[in-house]
């Protein structure tokens, strides 16, 4: 249903010029690539390209989690203005303690985030795989969606991100 709802006109829009990129990113690296988009306090994933080495756990399109779990929403909360953006984290406290985040250390995460313009995450927390995530912006600067590549860690090394950061 958050699919077909998400298949509005600008969302056909944002995947008829997203595909081809998306296809290119994943040859080029050879790693799994997600687009996903915000949907109220939760990221929704709305496409997935396997790389030739993809990933050891997946997430299928449609899938769904808190926007405080995992490089996407990261990702996503770091392009938001800073008032939006500690709004959401008001809004997601809860689900933050249940969760076992610490609000403090996930706003310095954050900031570190908007600082370098793209998000990292170690995999620790979801699924054990690492992920390399941006905000992809409307003309105005506002988010809205994410591109996230993920490897396994033996393939994230800090050369092979600095080579897929350009990309």
């Amino acid at each position: 249903w958050i699919v077909g709802h998400r298949a509005a006109p600008q969302m056909q829009t944002l995947l008829a010029a997203a595909m081809p990129r998306l296809a290119r990113l994943c040859s080029q690296t050879q790693d799994t690539i997600y687009l996903a988009v915000a949907s109220g306090l939760d990221v929704v994933f709305v496409a997935r390209f396997d790389g030739d080495v993809p990933a050891r756990a997946s997430i299928e399109p449609g899938s769904r989690h808190p926007l405080v779990l995992g490089c996407s929403g990261m990702a996503w909360l770091a392009a938001l203005e800073a008032s939006d953006s500690a709004s959401a984290l008001d809004k997601l406290a809860g689900r933050m303690k249940a969760l076992g985040i610490d609000r403090t250390a996930f706003a310095r995460v954050l900031e570190q985030t908007k600082r370098w313009g793209f998000a990292f995450t170690t995999g620790s927390r979801l699924f054990g795989v690492p992920a390399l995530g941006m905000a992809v912006r409307d003309p105005s600067g506002s988010p809205i969606a994410c591109v996230t590549v993920s490897a396994n860690a033996d393939r994230f090394t800090p050369g092979h991100v600095d080579r897929t950061l350009p990309l």
